[in-house]
C-alpha cells in the first residue's frame, strides 16, 4: 500500500516531482492485455533483435531486413510494446523497406520504469546511433 504524503506539508517542488513520476510511469499490463502481447509478440520472431546501451540499461529493438530501400521506425504508443507494431511489417518488407521496431524505455522488453519526451527523444538518438 502506498502511503500518499500530505499535501498541506509537501512542498510545490516535492509535489510536482512526485505527480511528474506518478505521470510518467505506464500502468502495467492487464492480464488479457498481457496474453494479447505474448499472441503478437510472437512475429517478432522474425526479426533480428537489437539490444541498444541506454542510460545505465539497454533499450531492445528488433530489425526487419527488406531490400534496402530506405528504413522505417516504428514506434508504440503508451503502455504499448514493438510487438504491437509488427502488424505493419510485412507488407513494408515486402515493399523493400527495413523495419525497426523500438521498445521506449519502460516497456516491452527495455530497461527502465518510466518514460516521458525527453527520455523518448534520447532513446530515439541511441537507436540512430546504433541502426544508422
Amino acid at each position: 500500500m502506498t502511503v500518499q504524503p500530505d499535501a498541506a506539508t509537501e512542498s510545490p517542488k516535492a509535489q510536482a516531482d512526485r505527480l511528474f513520476e506518478l505521470f510518467c510511469t505506464p500502468e502495467p499490463l492487464s492480464e488479457a492485455a498481457q496474453k494479447g502481447m505474448t499472441r503478437v509478440a510472437e512475429r517478432l520472431s522474425a526479426a533480428e533483435p537489437l539490444r541498444i546501451p541506454f542510460q545505465g540499461g539497454e533499450l531492445q529493438a528488433y530489425r526487419f531486413a527488406g531490400s534496402g530501400r530506405g528504413t522505417v521506425v516504428l514506434l508504440h504508443g503508451w503502455t504499448g510494446q514493438a510487438a504491437v507494431m509488427t502488424f505493419f511489417v510485412e507488407s513494408l518488407v515486402s515493399e523493400g523497406f527495413d523495419v525497426v521496431a523500438l521498445d521506449f524505455p519502460g516497456h516491452g522488453r527495455s530497461d527502465g520504469e518510466s518514460l516521458h519526451v525527453a527520455l523518448g527523444v534520447a532513446a530515439l538518438h541511441a537507436l540512430h546511433a546504433v541502426t544508422g
